[in-house]
């Protein structure tokens, strides 16, 4: 399997700021039988414990997992 990497700027639209830095996309990273289990343990590794799965966020503008 390899790995396809895409990366995108957005330029800012006046509304909401956006970054300089492009936005990094990377598809087919993992290959398991549940890849959202995979990323969460990823995560778990790397003391991001404040992740969430499963939830429908549609109509917010900026979302930070912390606050959830």
């Amino acid at each position: 399997m390899k790995t396809v990497l895409s990366s995108y700027i957005f330029l800012d639209d006046g509304t909401i700021p956006n970054s300089l830095l492009p936005v990094i996309v990377y598809k087919k990273v993992c290959n398991t039988g549940d890849n959202a289990q995979w990323l969460e343990h990823c995560f778990q590794m790397n003391n991001w414990t404040n992740n969430w799965r499963d939830i429908v966020l549609y109509g917010l503008r900026k979302i930070h997992s912390g606050i959830l």
